[in-house]
């Protein structure tokens, strides 16, 4: 009988194979050089930290986990922070070893965060150490870890953001640690990422030697140590349903987003560079939702130029000739910033210089994105987004820099904007005259509309995106389109959600854009609904008080 090892389930699926314990990096260096050579390399370390993130936030941002890409993002501004490394330097100059001297200024900044009453910040402690122990690791290029040759399940006392963030999937099957809660960054990450994971698991990496062999339920958060027969046929059993529900529902790629009475939606895949194209296609998206093209700009120390940027857009329109190709303008600032764009520093960035706001800030970076897009209409039936819309003057401003664009390189392109501040879905009927479409980016809507942070794990429990209140937003904002003739998607996370999509479907959302590996769940579930059920309960969700009576009424009736 094999050992059980509970802890707390935070990303379903079943994993089995032998255990990899992840190694950690020596505090001691092999040799201690003058404080000038140990701030050398500490602050080569810096730089090479800094760029990994900024690479690891980009992946995530490419496959469609914006949120959790904003955890790497900020990771990489703290790596770099002036407090940060003033204290590292002054620990050197005192003669400390570098590894040392990061380690002791990460710790002082954690307990200044931690006593801090601003919940936000003192949740920021556990980023601090992750950053810190990603420059020890740069600092130890010749550290010798075991190479992860075969698949596995990753043990360890916890994982950072940034090491989930960027596990070899091609090799973990899941993740076992001896730390860690449901609502930390590594768990959200694990979910976004689809890895089987268990947390809080005490003492495992005592119990477990490298190679032993393991088997996790990222349901039941268990792990069960030297699994008998028994026990290997339970997990394959639940291995094989996970694959034919995969099967099953790769048979419906190419059947219709239509519900049993015959009501049509389309559903888009959301992509972040031209390689997520074929990813779409297998999972049957009919076009693309929202095209992130922040890819392009960020990650490097000037501007893309205008030509890769066609090459970049015509390449997702040639490869969807005949399907609306959704492309968002840049969205940055405020808490991403380029480094070749100037850019002051904002209090709180969230609600400052970001989105239509920055590129109408910085007029030739939008000309430029405006002229490429243009040029590359010709290969596709494209469409043109702003983000971060508030206000009508903003939306006349992009359509002047449009028709400017057009004089100078002509091209045709529908015109719209991502609903995510709520003062656009309030004014949704005066805004729709003067645009194509709008697509409602529900992560930020509902982050704006709430006043609640879903990656600070202190007020997590508070982002309820089937809140009434968002409902109504969403609401206003069909309402606002199709009363003047125009279209209406979804282009956040809820386009995916299960419990969300009957409620999208009674609101009268025309499309639904999602990560493309959601698309044939979703697709499955529409096709066994009825749109006058899904009407109803609409308006019976938008009568309730909370988000747990929308939740259970939902269950309740689908």
């Amino acid at each position: 009988m094999a050992e059980i090892v509970r802890g707390v389930g935070v990303s379903p699926g079943f994993a089995t194979g032998p255990a990899y314990i992840l190694p950690t990096a020596p505090l001691e260096p092999k040799t201690l050089g003058s404080p000038q050579e140990e701030r050398t390399a500490y602050d080569a370390a810096v730089v090479i930290s800094a760029a990994q993130l900024e690479e690891i936030a980009l992946q995530l941002r490419s496959e469609g986990h914006d949120s959790e890409a904003g955890i790497m993002e900020a990771q990489s501004l703290m790596a770099r922070d002036p407090t940060m490394l003033d204290a590292v330097h002054e620990r050197i100059d005192a003669g400390q070893p570098a590894a040392h001297a990061v380690q002791e200024a990460a710790a002082d900044i954690k307990a200044a965060l931690e006593a801090l009453e601003d919940p936000y910040l003192a949740a920021r402690a556990a980023d601090v150490q992750d950053v810190a122990d990603r420059i020890i690791r740069a600092l130890h290029p010749d550290f010798d870890a075991p190479p992860m040759r075969d698949p596995c399940i990753l043990v360890a006392h916890d994982l950072t953001p940034s090491q989930t963030a960027s596990i070899d999937r091609t090799l973990v099957r899941g993740f076992a640690t001896d730390a860690g809660s449901p609502t930390s960054h590594t768990a959200i990450l694990a979910r976004a990422l689809d890895i089987p994971a268990v947390v809080g698991l005490g003492d495992l990496t005592e119990r477990v030697q490298n190679g032993q062999e393991i088997a996790l339920d990222g349901e039941a958060g268990t792990v069960s140590l030297n699994p008998d027969g028994s026990e290997r046929e339970a997990f394959a059993r639940g291995a094989a349903a996970q694959a034919e529900q995969k099967r099953r529902l790769h048979r419906l790629r190419d059947e219709p987003a239509q519900t049993r009475d015959g009501h049509r939606l389309t559903l888009a895949a959301n992509i972040g560079s031209p390689d997520d194209v074929p990813a779409a296609l297998e999972a049957g998206a009919e076009g693309v939702g929202l095209f992130r093209t922040e890819f392009l700009f960020a990650g490097q120390d000037q501007m893309p130029g205008e030509e890769d940027q066609v090459e970049a857009y015509a390449a997702v329109l040639k490869a969807m000739p005949d399907e609306t190709v959704v492309i968002r303008t840049l969205d940055v600032g405020g808490d991403k910033p380029l480094p070749y764009v100037p850019a002051t520093r904002e209090e709180n960035p969230f609600l400052g210089l970001r989105g239509i706001r920055y590129t109408l800030a910085n007029s030739e970076v939008m000309r430029s994105q405006l002229r490429a897009l243009l040029r590359a209409s010709k290969y596709g039936k494209l469409a043109i987004m702003f983000p971060m819309v508030s206000e009508l003057e903003q939306i006349e401003q992009a359509r002047t820099l449009v028709a400017e664009a057009q004089a100078e390189v002509g091209g045709e392109a529908e015109i719209g904007i991502m609903v995510e501040v709520p003062a656009a879905a309030l004014i949704a009927h005066q805004l729709a005259p003067h645009v194509d479409f709008f697509s409602a980016g529900t992560n930020d809507l509902a982050q704006y509309g709430l006043a609640v942070d879903r990656v600070n794990e202190r007020v997590a429990a508070l982002y309820r995106p089937l809140h009434p209140a968002i409902l109504s937003l969403l609401a206003h904002t069909v309402a606002g389109a199709h009363d003047h003739g125009r279209w209406a998607g979804i282009c956040g996370e809820m386009g995916g959600d299960h419990l969300a999509i009957p409620l999208l479907v009674g609101l009268g959302f025309d499309e639904l854009s999602m990560t493309p590996s959601r698309i044939p769940a979703a697709k499955e579930r529409i096709r066994n609904l009825e749109l006058a059920a899904c009407r109803d309960l609409a308006q019976r969700a938008l009568r309730c008080a909370t988000a747990a009576e929308v939740e259970q009424i939902v269950r309740n009736r689908f």
